[in-house]
């Protein structure tokens, strides 16, 4: 089930300047779009919003109502990893859309314990459903797999009426002995010495 957040959000003046001004007040620009309705520049607490990006819907509480939004894009500071900027994507809960959805590993450390390795081939899968069935990660349980085993996107759980449109053949995760790691790099030679 997808969670939900409210997130009280301010309408602001366009522009670097006040964007500025306004990450300086602990608060962060961003800007609400969608459903072919004008574009709304906004301003969030920036400690409230870093809570809420963890929920897949959100709730917009703005002076004229509450609108339910998703996330569709973050911009970070690429030296602090803060986040500068959000843009909302106004949604209606039945509306079926698309979202980019974190993978997660369960039992890494039962490979860990019998000495295997695990490599992760992709860390999120593109999925598509009701914005309400969304969920807010995918669960990959590895604790059964052996050397040579993998997870595939077709072995991922998905929520009722919600599909990958990642290929389900791609792999999402895989598993192998530290020596066939080590086999899989090639080794550099050593320099020779000079003879004279």
């Amino acid at each position: 089930m997808t969670r939900t957040s409210e997130l009280t959000a301010t309408p602001r003046r366009p522009g670097k300047g006040e964007a500025g001004r306004i990450r300086r007040r602990g608060r962060l620009p961003a800007i609400l779009y969608g459903h072919g309705e004008a574009a709304v520049p906004i301003e969030v607490d920036a400690r409230e919003a870093e809570a809420a990006l963890g929920h897949r819907i959100l709730r917009l509480a703005l002076p004229d109502g509450v609108q339910s939004a998703i996330v569709k894009e973050v911009q970070r500071d690429p030296l602090t990893g803060g986040i500068v900027h959000v843009d909302f994507l106004r949604v209606a809960l039945s509306e079926r859309v698309r979202a980019d959805v974190e993978v997660s590993v369960v039992g890494e450390e039962a490979l860990k314990r019998r000495g295997l390795v695990l490599t992760h081939t992709l860390r999120s899968v593109t999925l598509e459903g009701p914005a309400s069935a969304l969920p807010e990660h995918l669960t990959a349980d590895v604790s059964a797999l052996g050397p040579g085993g993998q997870v595939l996107v077709r072995d991922l759980p998905l929520p009722a009426g919600v599909v990958a449109l990642t290929p389900g053949e791609e792999g999402v995760l895989s598993v192998g002995t530290p020596a066939a790691e080590a086999a899989e790099t090639p080794a550099t030679e050593a320099p020779q010495a000079e003879t004279k």
